[in-house]
């Protein structure tokens, strides 16, 4: 049974749903930003992200890492630098099984922390 999904159609247009029960709804998600580049930074635990709308930003992946049982494995440098690109450039990903969204990544950069992610 899906709880939550999104869908992505196009750049600009997604959709989701709730359940396999209900229709499919189209959302406006406005700009969604995408990764063009990705390389490790100089400091551990950082990320150097080049966005589609050319802004580059280093990524201080330390503080979650560290806060966050689920990602324990990224703690290990080696697998760290395992991190690939995903879903044309929708996000991160590593082989260990931790994902992010480019959206979150830029707001994890941008000091706006990750709520509850």
């Amino acid at each position: 049974m899906i709880l939550y999904e999104l869908l992505p159609q196009e750049r600009e247009r997604w959709f989701f749903r709730i359940s396999d029960e209900m229709p499919t709804t189209e959302i406006d998600a406005g700009y969604l930003p995408a990764i063009e580049s990705l390389r490790l930074g100089n400091a551990p635990y950082t990320l150097v992200i080049k966005y589609d709308d050319g802004v580059e930003m280093v990524t201080d992946m330390t503080g979650i890492i560290h806060k966050r049982q689920a990602l324990a494995v990224l703690h290990d440098q080696d697998e760290f630098s395992r991190v690939r690109v995903i879903n044309n450039g929708d996000g991160v990903a590593w082989d260990a099984g931790p994902d992010f969204s480019a959206d979150a990544l830029r707001h994890l950069a941008e000091g706006e922390g990750m709520g509850s992610f």
